[in-house]
């Protein structure tokens, strides 16, 4: 019965999925990369115009960098630092946009994660 339910609820998770992402394209609009550094929506802007135009034709590139330091001072079993970071790479091909099916889209992603941990001895005096 439960492994039934299971199987029912994905089923209406990956449609409602399907529902919502077609309105979401019927409804997009073309987002410009251009602009000076404060107003563009991204830091490495449009590229030369070469952005813009890869993603008029339906090719979009993400990358993005999230970077954690976080320290135990004082307590615990252990005195030290941990950074941890994370890069993303998306690349996005529209297909309708590239003239090749509509409605098609692909999405790639590659992750790279990093951590490096400094521990720090109390000093006895």
């Amino acid at each position: 019965m439960i492994r039934r339910r299971s199987v029912i609820t994905m089923a209406i998770i990956f449609l409602l999925g399907i529902l919502l992402n077609t309105q979401v394209f019927a409804q997009e609009e073309f987002q410009t990369y251009s602009g000076d550094l404060w107003s563009r929506s991204t830091l490495t802007g449009d590229w030369g115009g070469v952005r813009n135009d890869l993603a008029k034709k339906g090719v979009t590139f993400d990358l993005g960098l999230t970077q954690i330091g976080q320290g135990d001072i004082k307590g615990g079993k252990e005195i030290g630092w941990e950074y941890g970071g994370r890069g993303d790479l998306t690349i996005n091909l529209d297909t309708q946009k590239l003239g090749w099916w509509p409605g098609g889209f692909f999405t790639a992603e590659v992750e790279a994660i990093s951590v490096m941990v400094s521990t720090a001895r109390p000093v006895h005096s």
